[in-house]
């Protein structure tokens, strides 16, 4: 019910914003004008010819309009459902027209092309610094993809983050760019107390519909990289940056991809102001997957860029979910104590 209250109706109302009572109320106004114009030459050739029967010519006030609804006959409401389809046809197909434009992935890819030429070439020397108008880039362009597929066709509620490891360990975790300029960057914050620090070592993609809202959770709506600020949004999409490595066969020292080593590089945060915003009717009745994978697959090739430029200048953290602690317990005991 959530789901079909902030993000179905919405759509079907061809607004971004949540469903209220208020729109829903306007909506069915708008309706019952159009059909009340449509139903008007109607009644108006009942009322002054002399097909309108012998109780409705007798009754007065409002009487009289509801005997003359109860007087209808099936050409009646033909002429009524002909009329509000030539209004409402040119709207709807007006509508449709919007809809299929693709302004929003031009201005992706216009973004995407500016990463790669600001793309360093060489060594990945020069730490993080040398990255970041790059990777601010790519996010801007991840931000109006995203925006095209969520349905928020002006982009003011959708913004995107990119979070990377402090230390080895995994201990603290900081964002390292925001497509909102005007949010503070590179403060480090224990990783616990982020839930992209759980996603990361996870490894697998998740998505929060109303953050810190839910029953049992953890984590609460305050911004835990701007200490005492409520969070502004409610939809999460969380998505793992993770790069691997050929591990090496147990008969030799020749790489093994089976044995390949997953480690985690840094988090990828696409988050809405208004809830359920990567939901759509259907995942209901999923387990997993559903309108998330959609997001994904197109979200995959700006997360693989972003991978590339972080590989070789930011920290990797092993996953909880696949790492062997027998050949990683060293780095296994340090994630443990960043992760208690």
């Amino acid at each position: 019910m959530a789901g079909l209250w902030h993000r179905t109706l919405p759509d079907l109302l061809g607004s971004a914003k949540s469903g209220s009572l208020l729109s829903l109320a306007i909506v069915l106004f708008r309706a019952l004008l159009l059909v009340g114009a449509a139903s008007l030459p109607i009644f108006m050739r009942k009322t002054y010819t002399q097909e309108a029967s012998a109780s409705a010519l007798k009754a007065h006030g409002w009487d009289a309009i509801f005997q003359m609804f109860h007087d209808l006959v099936t050409l009646d409401y033909f002429f009524i459902t002909v009329a509000v389809l030539v209004v409402g046809a040119p709207k709807l197909l007006d509508a449709w027209r919007r809809a299929g434009g693709r302004s929003d992935r031009r201005l992706a890819y216009k973004y995407f092309v500016g990463a790669v030429r600001r793309l360093p070439i060489g060594a990945p020397h020069g730490g993080l610094m040398t990255v970041e108008a790059s990777l601010r880039e790519v996010l801007e362009a991840l931000r109006h993809e995203v925006c095209e597929l969520i349905g928020d066709v002006s982009g003011k509620v959708t913004e995107a983050s990119l979070l990377v490891f402090c230390d080895a360990a995994g201990r603290k975790m900081e964002v390292l760019v925001r497509t909102d300029t005007s949010q503070p960057t590179r403060r480090p914050v224990d990783s616990y107390k982020l839930q992209a620090y759980y996603v990361g070592t996870d490894g697998r993609w998740m998505i929060e519909h109303e953050f810190g809202r839910g029953r049992g959770t953890p984590f609460k709506p305050m911004r835990a990289t701007v200490p005492g600020v409520p969070a502004p949004y409610k939809s999460i999409l969380f998505i793992p940056i993770v790069v691997s490595d050929p591990g090496t066969s147990t008969r030799g020292q020749t790489p093994d991809p089976a044995a390949a080593i997953d480690r985690c590089i840094g988090v990828v945060c696409v988050h809405s102001e208004v809830p359920y915003r990567f939901w759509r009717w259907g995942d209901h009745r999923q387990r997993m997957g559903g309108f998330g994978n959609v997001v994904f697959e197109r979200a995959s090739p700006y997360i693989a860029f972003v991978a590339h430029t972080l590989r070789g200048r930011a920290h990797e953290v092993a996953l909880f979910n696949r790492r062997d602690d027998r050949a990683n317990s060293d780095g296994s005991q340090q994630n443990r104590v960043g992760s208690s």
